[in-house]
């Protein structure tokens, strides 16, 4: 009689064990920020801002983000964990900020202005956004040991980008006007700074955003 109820005490343990695991790989083990990256749906809004995510979101959530801020790519890649199950739900929106305007600036004065935006908009027309966006936030120019200047054209390489496409985008302007209506649509939403966010016109921190995000 002991024995048998130890085994049945011993499969009881086992199986709540076995739950237990299985719960905590499926809701709490950490994920890879880049898990479903490829599967979600993905888009532009307002022919500007790339999104990825849900089509039909409950949650849309707005990333302002600097490809240049020292601290952007950790809480960037803590964001995408958080919403990497729920791609299904939530639809995160893109904000490339720019600390200073973009314009004037053409391909006679080829300032530096706006280069990481620029950037992103010219890669796009040859890789899918985010496929640059996840390989800047894996390589930000604050810890790349090569010189400041160089670093953009190291990125074109690495991503196989076709060099001469690229720098002819980086000036036209076409280019120019749409990192300056994001730079001023940042300044009309009263974006101070980086990381930053925004659901349903509200500018949240990211703790409110992760809870939103819980919510769900």
């Amino acid at each position: 009689m002991k024995k048998k109820m130890l085994l049945i005490i011993s499969v009881a343990v086992a199986a709540i064990f076995a739950v237990s695991i299985a719960g905590y790989l499926l809701f709490l083990a950490p994920v890879d920020w880049r898990k479903n990256v490829d599967e979600a749906s993905k888009g532009v809004l307002e022919d500007t801002y790339a999104w990825i995510g849900a089509k039909e979101p409950v949650l849309e959530i707005h990333e302002y983000l600097d490809f240049d801020c020292p601290h952007c790519p950790d809480t960037h890649k803590k964001l995408r964990a958080l919403i990497a199950r729920k791609f299904d739900k939530i639809r995160l929106v893109r904000h490339d900020y720019a600390r200073m305007s973009c314009m004037p600036n053409n391909d006679i004065i080829k300032a530096g202005k706006c280069e990481l935006v620029r950037s992103a908009i010219c890669a796009s027309k040859q890789v899918d956004y985010w496929k640059w966006n996840d390989f800047v936030i894996e390589h930000p120019r604050f810890k790349s040991t090569i010189k400041y200047r160089e670093y953009v054209p190291g990125l074109v390489k690495s991503l196989g980008l076709s060099e001469k496409s690229f720098n002819n985008c980086l000036y036209q302007k076409e280019t120019i006007e749409r990192a300056q209506k994001i730079y001023d649509e940042s300044k009309t939403n009263h974006i101070k700074g980086t990381p930053s966010y925004m659901v349903n016109g509200r500018v949240l921190t990211f703790n409110e955003v992760a809870e939103k995000i819980s919510d769900l």
